[in-house]
């Protein structure tokens, strides 16, 4: 072999032959070195570049898969290298390897290593290409670092996997190429899309890892928001540190420190939003609170660790929609109180001012829809009696579709029934969302909460009337009224307890029966009920009855029998007209006087006239008839235990004295805890009507007004519920639950007297929220759905409700919690599990209560029929009662507060004796309160009791108090101080006026 030298620094050229094959392809596809002369000819660099750019008919990629694939580039199996296929540089290096296919899979092994790090490195940065890519995303700062994006909800709600997939495959298609590979499932080499374990969605999750692992800020795609959303689901701590460690999600300090950022600017776009609407003179947001509680137990007993009740008050601020310019004018609000025009109420302007026609169209409506929704045959009419519903002429005040701005606030230990603790926790709460005595100088503020909250807040009203300073004097916190959802739990326990009944009773009015048909649990306590499994089980029995009367009206055994029949179907209109005439039969006050009359039963027009029954058969001994509760001509008595024979005659002291401590204390728990029962009622010995008839058309009324209140709201019906709470005025005064008398008469007051148009249609507008876009909510049950995560936080971490943790990291961001646990489902893919209950005429417990009211006649007339059960009329006792004196009494000391603001806002506008009359009529309210038996103490024209549900049965209280009851310095639950010294409302003065400088 000859070669010619070219002289220094340059290669020798072949000139006659080369080495070896090797030799000739590295002088073929030598890289020159431009500091010295190119030794090739032109045709030599024509002919490589042609080949290395594709030009030629042969191209690159077939000579290395020829040269990959030829049978001499494998070793054998007991050569060294076969080992060496795509080795890491540790292990080898292309150049040390022989044989071509494993030098040429370590090359690309290499090669591809390379690439693949540096498309993750590219992933640890934000696409300068997308505004929504925020994979360098900051959980907080401390000011020094510049541009850097800090986490939003917004950017931890936008997880999603198909559109990450879709970021990864653009930016980075090496590694999504790679990691499908490996990841994705084949069948005869085509790539298959499972559904339990989409490859995607894991190809995502490793991506997510390898570019944490990269750059620890690299976590705005996956890893942060799912370190909030192990935090929103409690997750343990072990777990959140393994999976951190795996790379799925940051630590759970920097979870806490985004959270913490993520309070303050939330915070602050609140008191921003504020600001510039006191700019333009309007209040653009309102505040719904509520107490929130927790019995924590300690499960290591000693010294500074016992059980405690965590008490505190949570709150939530909400943008107020559609208000009208002057809305929230205080000063026009303040010239209608002092007007006193609630001195015009009465109980019949108070029953007018009902619309009856209305609602007995609705009502009537509702049974066509319980119908059609029952009979499978009438399916095609359900979505025209929908839009019925939601038609024009069945529109009270419609809300519009929104989806509602709420942000919660950071929580506080004050105790919210108690009235300084009330007091403080306002200031608190109006603090945080930047308002003070300037910003809220000639505005009205709305704060919503259940009954025993804006109690609280008028007995301040009340106790600082003669403050000269309306933000002192507390003039510019304007409660709108009690909350629905608590109102319709209260109206709820009223109903239950009043047609619920004995446990064994076997008169078929009573709820108890049917429950037993029906399998449904009995409420353990009939006067504070559990909302949810109760409304269920008495809409079922609502349900089932209606379909009962429709029945009977049809003439049927068996009512989806009876439509199988029926070769036409009769149309809506007519449905509507024939449950109108249901509706008066049989849910109407003259249907219920009809029901105890025979002669009034006998003499009734065709459209009220209830078909007979079978004769009616008295028991044999009435005595032993099922005892039950009422209010009509009934002693009561003390049913005979086991305590009261020890307890008679001094023998209950010698038998102690053989008892154990334990057994002393329990027998002792039990007999401050027992139940008293009334007695059986028994009719008078003319009584020719039908008892049980009767009990049935109160509950099918109460009942039916309460189911229209649970659909309107998710309907945004506003004007709708509006219409019941004003009816259920008479229903809480003719119950136990006098305080909710109040509480709506005060509401019907502010509504009708004083407040101008533009404000009652803000009230209306904003009394229901839609967190979601899709249906409507009450305030206080989106409050409570808030204190449910607090109170299970406060169990599970420990700690008080004014401490960082809850204050800070966990309250103004609860709504975001409950939200990101169905977004990052979505995201996944994953559907919520279904809760659908098959066709309603298929159920079981349809049938088995339609079997029962047929069997027992329910709505037959049956004279003389009665089982020891009477229902009490709460409308027509309700109505008895204010005529006779409750709303002339709610009236002249619901006006002394009017007297005193006028007399501190205008001191001419009253005399100096009216002045002192209205003082002492405060005074007098507290330490004189009128004792109805109810344990109701009056306050700011208002009676109130601790409980809000507390019923006058004659009876000793029989269970556990609430804890809403339960005091931590007082755990017996006694009063919280209504009736204040003078030293105390100093105290309160300067507590006002302390928050008021520090704002």
């Amino acid at each position: 072999m000859a070669l010619q030298h070219l002289g220094d620094g340059q290669i020798p050229y072949i000139t006659k032959e080369f080495r070896s094959l090797g030799h000739f392809l590295e002088i073929l596809f030598h890289c020159r070195d431009f500091s010295v002369n190119d030794p090739r000819t032109a045709r030599h660099k024509r002919m490589v570049t042609a080949f290395l750019q594709g030009e030629s008919n042969i191209g690159m990629g077939q000579i290395i898969d020829l040269i990959y694939h030829h049978p001499q580039s494998r070793p054998e199996k007991a050569n060294p290298e076969s080992g060496l296929y795509f080795s890491p540089p540790d292990v080898a290096s292309p150049a040390g390897i022989h044989f071509a296919r494993p030098a040429i899979s370590t090359w690309a092994l290499r090669l591809v290593g390379a690439e693949m790090r540096k498309q993750i490195g590219t992933l640890t940065q934000n696409d300068p290409d997308d505004p929504n890519d925020t994979t360098q995303l900051h959980a907080s700062t401390n000011g020094r670092a510049k541009n850097i994006r800090l986490a939003t909800w917004n950017d931890l709600g936008r997880v999603n996997i198909p559109w990450m997939a879709t970021a990864y495959k653009r930016r980075a298609p090496g590694v999504w190429y790679i990691t499908e590979c490996m990841g994705a499932p084949t069948v005869n080499g085509a790539i298959v899309l499972r559904t339990r374990r989409p490859h995607p969605t894991i190809q995502v999750g490793v991506i997510n890892c390898l570019t944490l692992s990269r750059d620890r800020y690299a976590s705005g795609y996956l890893a942060l928001p799912l370190a909030v959303w192990q935090f929103a689901c409690k997750a343990h701590v072990d777990e959140k540190r393994i999976l951190s460690r795996f790379g799925f999600t940051v630590h759970d300090t920097t979870a806490r420190a985004c959270l913490d950022s993520l309070s303050d600017s939330s915070l602050d776009k609140l008191r921003e939003s504020i600001r510039e609407g006191i700019v333009m003179g309007t209040m653009r947001w309102q505040l719904v609170l509520d107490n929130v509680q927790q019995y924590c137990r300690q499960r290591d007993h000693c010294i500074g660790r016992q059980d405690i009740l965590k008490i505190g008050t949570a709150a939530t601020a909400i943008l107020l929609e559609d208000c009208l310019p002057g809305a929230f004018d205080l000063q026009d609000h303040l010239d209608r109180v002092m007007l006193q025009e609630r001195r015009k109420l009465t109980t019949e302007s108070l029953r007018e001012a009902i619309d009856w026609p209305y609602l007995h169209d609705l009502i009537a409506l509702h049974w066509v829809q319980i119908l059609v929704t029952f009979i499978p045959q009438l399916a095609h009419l359900r979505k025209e009696v929908s839009n019925l519903l939601k038609s024009e002429a069945m529109t009270k005040l419609r809300l519009r579709p929104r989806t509602s701005i709420m942000q919660p606030l950071g929580t506080n230990a004050e105790h919210s029934t108690e009235t300084q603790g009330m007091m403080r926790a306002l200031l608190d709460f109006e603090k945080q969302m930047g308002l003070d005595e300037k910003a809220m100088e000639n505005l009205i503020f709305m704060e919503r909460g259940d009954g025993a909250s804006i109690a609280a807040i008028w007995r301040i009203k009340k106790f600082l009337a003669a403050h000269p300073s309306h933000y002192k004097a507390f003039r510019n916190r304007v409660p709108p009224g009690p909350e629905i959802w608590h109102t319709r739990w209260t109206q709820l326990n009223a109903i239950t307890s009043n047609f619920y009944g004995p446990a064994t009773s076997t008169d078929p009015s009573c709820l108890s029966k049917s429950s037993t048909a029906a399998g449904a649990k009995r409420p353990t306590d009939l006067k504070k009920v559990d909302f949810f499994p109760t409304s269920r089980s008495m809409q079922l029995f609502f349900e089932a009855r209606v379909l009962d009367c429709w029945r009977i009206h049809f003439n049927a055994d068996d009512i989806v029998t009876q439509f199988e029949k029926l070769s036409t179907l009769p149309d809506v209109e007519s449905l509507w007209a024939s449950a109108r005439i249901l509706v008066r039969r049989y849910a109407s006050q003259q249907a219920y006087n009809n029901a105890l009359s025979q002669n009034l039963a006998e003499s009734a027009t065709n459209t009220m006239k209830v078909p007979h029954g079978t004769p009616w058969t008295a028991p044999v001994d009435p005595s032993q008839a099922n005892r039950g509760g009422n209010e009509h001509g009934t002693a009561d008595v003390e049913e005979e235990t086991e305590d009261d024979m020890f307890n008679e005659n001094g023998e209950a002291a010698e038998l102690e004295e053989f008892l154990s401590d334990s057994e002393g204390a329990s027998r002792a728990k039990n007999k401050k805890n027992r139940k008293r029962a009334k007695s059986t009622h028994v009719e008078e010995p003319d009584f020719s009507g039908d008892r049980v008839l009767a009990n049935e058309i109160l509950f099918l009324q109460d009942m039916g007004w309460w189911v229209i209140a649970a659909h309107a709201v998710p309907d945004g019906e506003i004007g709708r519920v509006w219409e019941i709470m004003k009816l259920w005025i008479f229903n809480f005064a003719g119950s136990s639950n006098r305080n909710y008398t109040n509480y709506l008469l005060e509401t019907y007051c502010l509504h009708r007297y004083e407040a101008s148009k533009e404000f009652t249609l803000a009230m209306l507008n904003n009394w229901l929220v839609n967190p979601t876009g899709k249906k409507f909510i009450e305030c206080d049950y989106s409050q409570e759905g808030n204190n449910k995560w607090l109170e299970e936080m406060v169990e599970h971490k420990g700690g008080d409700f004014y401490d960082h943790f809850y204050r800070q990291t966990l309250a103004p961001n609860v709504m975001h919690f409950l939200r990101m646990k169905d977004q990052i489902q979505s995201a996944f893919e994953l559907t919520p599990r279904g809760k659908i209950h098959g066709a309603p005429h298929l159920r079981n417990e349809f049938q088995q209560l339609l079997r029962m009211y047929r069997e027992d006649e329910l709505h037959l007339f049956r004279s003389g029929r009665t089982n020891g059960h009477a229902a009490t009329n709460f409308f027509e006792k309700g109505y008895q009662l204010l005529e006779e004196g409750k709303i002339a009494d709610f009236i002249d000391q619901s006006t002394a507060y009017a007297d005193i603001t006028a007399e501190v806002l205008n001191p001419q506008a009253i005399s100096d004796e009216e002045f002192q009359r209205a003082i002492k009529e405060l005074i007098a309210q507290d330490v004189n309160s009128e004792d109805d038996g109810s344990g109701d103490e009056t306050v700011g024209g208002m009676q109130y009791s601790e409980d809000e549900d507390e019923e006058d049965d004659g009876s000793e209280d029989d269970g556990l108090r609430g804890v809403d009851e339960v005091s931590a310095e007082d755990p017996e639950g006694g009063s919280d101080g209504e009736v204040m010294s003078e030293f105390e409302e100093e105290d309160m003065d300067k507590c006002v006026s302390v928050e008021a400088e520090q704002n």
